[in-house]
């Protein structure tokens, strides 16, 4: 908090958005959802903006583990990471755009979402599975900032490649004045559509931000 308030005195400016790129709480658990509410109202208070300008996406210690050990779930889990990559963007839409499936998968969600959605993040599928927010810059064109959930299919047996984004990932386009940011929890390594992922955004968004891995860095490309 301090130095967000030491930033923003820095270059004299008040945040427009605040990403906050998953893991929230540590279990999913309401008692830490109450502790991170509080710690985004201090936050908000030192930097001299809204609440409303908190935008955040879902990672895996926001997913409750004991609902998603259900062996329902697991089965569903174990389904999806048993698929052929040239299936997969089918078998996952068709548990998302599934209403019983579909909730079966965020289930485990459901404690972030009651979160969430006091900022207008909550997530449901099929038709609100990725997040999305478009602000005016400073000499007129606009940045377009995606949020996207890779812990719907996250339970305690996560590992590095089994993980997913969902074909919603895949419609970001690109737009004439509109430069994009994408923000997901799990980089793509932790992703079993990570490399397609990746593609994808390479030639349409100009900043991929990552949580999850707890080493800082930076990396420019052209």
């Amino acid at each position: 908090v301090e130095d967000a308030k030491k930033q923003c005195a820095k270059i004299g400016a008040v945040p427009d958005a605040i990403l906050v790129s998953g893991d929230i709480a540590y279990s999913g658990h309401p008692d830490e959802y109450a502790f991170a509410q509080a710690w985004f109202e201090n936050l908000c208070e030192a930097v001299g903006c809204d609440l409303n300008k908190i935008f955040v996406i879902p990672g895996n210690h926001d997913v409750q583990r004991d609902v998603a050990k259900k062996p329902m779930v697991q089965a569903a889990h174990n389904d999806i990471k048993g698929t052929e990559a040239h299936l997969l963007a089918g078998k996952l839409s068709g548990y998302l755009n599934d209403e019983d499936n579909g909730k079966q998968l965020y289930g485990p969600l459901e404690n972030y979402n009651g979160f969430a959605g006091t900022y207008l993040c909550s997530l449901t599928p099929p038709d609100r599975t990725k997040l999305d927010r478009l602000y005016t810059l400073n000499d007129g064109s606009k940045l377009r900032i995606t949020g996207l959930n890779s812990a719907f299919v996250s339970s305690h047996a996560d590992d590095v490649g089994t993980l997913f984004v969902d074909p919603a990932s895949f419609t970001i386009t690109d737009e004439y004045g509109v430069a994009h940011l994408v923000f997901c929890h799990h980089p793509y390594n932790w992703l079993a559509n990570g490399q397609e992922l990746a593609d994808h955004l390479g030639d349409v968004a100009h900043v991929h931000l990552f949580g999850h891995e707890h080493t800082n860095r930076i990396e420019l490309n052209r």
